[in-house]
C-alpha cells in the first residue's frame, strides 16, 4: 500500500501497531515523550501537527489511547481533509483506567468522527456500531521475533507472568497461588513492581522473581526461555498481549476465562476465573498436560495466522475504499 499517502501516528509504543504497520507497509511515527502529562500532551500535539503539515496524508491512522491524540486528529481532520482511521484498543472503546465523564464522551466523539474504527473483537465492534460509528474487526497479528536468545533460568519449571500491575490484573492471586504451589516451580513476574508498593512484599516469596521493567529484547528472551506464560485480566473483552506472545513462541498459556479469550485462544491454553484456587488448578493441569499443550499451541499459531490474513484482507479493502473515496473529493 505504499503508493497510497498514508501514515500512522501513535503516542505510545505498542506491538500491535508495529505489526499492522509492517503488514500495511506504511511509516509509523511513534511520539513517546517522557515528561509530565501536560507537557507531554503539548509537545506531542505540536509534533503531530508538524508531521501532518509536512506529509499531508490522504489517510491518517491513529492508536487510541491516547485520547488526546485522537481528539487532536479529529480537529486536524477538519483542516487537512484526511480520512481518519482509529485503531481502537479496549481502553479506547470502554474506558477502564479513566472512568470520568470526559473520557466516556471523548470515546464516543472519536468513534463517530473516525471514518473507520478497527477493533479486536465483535463485542467492541457492536459498541461502536451502537455509538453510530463505523467499525471492523482485526485481532492482533501474531508477533514475529526475529531475534530471540535462550537465557539461563533456574533448573525448575519456569513460568512467566506477564504483568504491568494495572487495576485489571489479579497479580496478587497469581503470586500467592504460585508461592503456595510446588517447590519445582519458579514464577517470573514482569513489570515495574514499584507500582504495587504496599500491596506486595517482593522479598517474601522464595520461588517468585520480580524482574522489574525490562528492555524489550530482554523481555522477549525471557519469554523464549521459559516453559509457560500466564497473562490475566478482569476485563471481559480484552485480548491480552501475553497470549499472543505465548502463541508466537509456542508456549502453553494460562489466561482468564472470558468469552473473548476462549474464542480466540481455543488450543494450547488453560482458563481460570482469576481466583487463587483455579489458578492453582490450572498450574497443576499445565504440568500434567504440558506436552499436549505445547503441540496444540503450535497448531493454534498456524490457524490464527490464516485467520488473521482473512481479517486483514477485509480491513485492507476498506482502507482502499477510503483512499478511492478521498481521491474523488
Amino acid at each position: 500500500m505504499q503508493e497510497i499517502k498514508m501514515i500512522w501516528i501513535s503516542w505510545e509504543h505498542h506491538r500491535r501497531t508495529i505489526e499492522i504497520c509492517r503488514k500495511l507497509d506504511i511509516p509509523l511515527h511513534e511520539i513517546v515523550i517522557d515528561r509530565s502529562r501536560i507537557i507531554r500532551i503539548v509537545i506531542s500535539s505540536l509534533i503531530t501537527l508538524r508531521i501532518i503539515n509536512r506529509i499531508r496524508p490522504c489517510v491518517l491512522i491513529t492508536q487510541n489511547p491516547s485520547y488526546f491524540l485522537n481528539i487532536w486528529a479529529v480537529v486536524l481532520k477538519i483542516f487537512y481533509k484526511f480520512e481518519l482511521i482509529v485503531d481502537q484498543h479496549n481502553e479506547g472503546v470502554i474506558p477502564y483506567n479513566y472512568t470520568q465523564y470526559f473520557y466516556k464522551r471523548a470515546c464516543r466523539l472519536i468513534q463517530r468522527h473516525a471514518d473507520l474504527n478497527i477493533v479486536t473483537n465483535k463485542f467492541l465492534k457492536s459498541i461502536i456500531d451502537n455509538n453510530d460509528g463505523k467499525a471492523i474487526t482485526l485481532f492482533d497479528r501474531i508477533p514475529e521475533f526475529p531475534v530471540k536468545n535462550k537465557i539461563p533460568l533456574p533448573d525448575v519449571f519456569n513460568i512467566v507472568f506477564v504483568c504491568t500491575y494495572s487495576p485489571d490484573e489479579p497479580y496478587e492471586n497469581v503470586i500467592e497461588a504460585v508461592a503456595k504451589s510446588r517447590d519445582n516451580l519458579r514464577l517470573h513476574v514482569t513489570g515495574n513492581y514499584k507500582k504495587a508498593r504496599g500491596r506486595i512484599d517482593t522479598n517474601k516469596y522464595v520461588n517468585v522473581t520480580f524482574t522489574g521493567f525490562m528492555a524489550e529484547q530482554d523481555y522477549i528472551d525471557l519469554l523464549y526461555s521459559c516453559d509457560a506464560i500466564i497473562d490475566l485480566t478482569t476485563r471481559d473483552n480484552c485480548l491480552v498481549c501475553g497470549a499472543y506472545e505465548a502463541v508466537a513462541l509456542g508456549k502453553p498459556l494460562i489466561t482468564s476465562d472470558t468469552i473473548a479469550l476462549r474464542e480466540l485462544f481455543y488450543k494450547g491454553a488453560l482458563f481460570t476465573d482469576n481466583s487463587k484456587e483455579t489458578i492453582t488448578e490450572c498450574i497443576n493441569d499445565l504440568l500434567i498436560k504440558y506436552e499436549l499443550l505445547c503441540r496444540d499451541i503450535k497448531m493454534l499459531k498456524r490457524e490464527l495466522n490464516d485467520m488473521w490474513e482473512i481479517q486483514y484482507s477485509k480491513v485492507a479493502d476498506r482502507i482502499k475504499e477510503l483512499c478511492e473515496s478521498h481521491s474523488k473529493k
